[in-house]
């Protein structure tokens, strides 16, 4: 009956113990990358000034919304900081709009969670679905900040900026958590394998 028991669990306890592994492994590389590419940090790499992951992300999720806020009509800069892993940069608007998007903002613990339980659950084609997978979430993302400038072009009079941006963070996570559960469900439907065929 243990016997039984035991080869009922270890699958499950198999992808656990791989989950926490990936996820506390591919943690470690992301703070130790930041540690070395911040130009505050002890360890700093100039070279990583020329490859650097915030910088590029900011850029993926901020120039398609300044290409769309000034189709519309709207005079639109973006601005980055000289501190950019404690003031990540902004897009505004003169008089209209201002919105300041930081590192939390970037969604990176989301990222590194999703490729954790890709990493983690038996299957193929992995080469091609995380990426895919991780280029949605920035997509998420990105209509996230075009719904948080549309909200203050057009907010309540009882609502302030940061009581905007702060709702949109809980709609954010909602709208990732449940992404990633519908393509995690679709990709073990049809790609999942196994245990000991990977």
């Amino acid at each position: 009956m243990k016997t039984q028991s035991w080869q009922t669990l270890k699958p499950a306890v198999y992808f656990l113990v791989k989950l926490i592994l990936f996820y506390t492994m591919l943690i470690w590389l992301f703070w130790n990358y930041i540690g070395v590419s911040d130009p505050n940090g002890n360890y700093y790499f100039p070279v990583l000034d020329h490859f650097n992951a915030l910088r590029m992300v900011l850029c993926f999720l901020l120039y398609p919304v300044q290409y769309l806020f000034q189709l519309l009509g709207y005079d639109t800069t973006i601005y980055f900081y000289e501190d950019l892993y404690r003031n990540g940069a902004n897009i505004g608007a003169q008089g209209f709009f201002k919105l300041q998007v930081a590192f939390p903002c970037l969604g990176f613990k989301i990222m590194i969670a999703f490729t954790s339980l890709m990493l983690a659950y038996p299957g193929t084609k992995k080469w091609f679905f995380i990426p895919l997978g991780l280029l949605f979430i920035q997509c998420i993302n990105m209509l996230r900040i075009i719904g948080i400038i549309i909200c203050l072009l057009n907010r309540p009079a009882d609502m302030t900026g940061p009581e905007v941006a702060e709702l949109s963070h809980t709609y954010f996570n909602i709208a990732v958590y449940v992404f990633i559960g519908l393509y995690l469900y679709w990709w073990v439907k049809k790609y999942s394998r196994p245990a000991q065929s990977e």
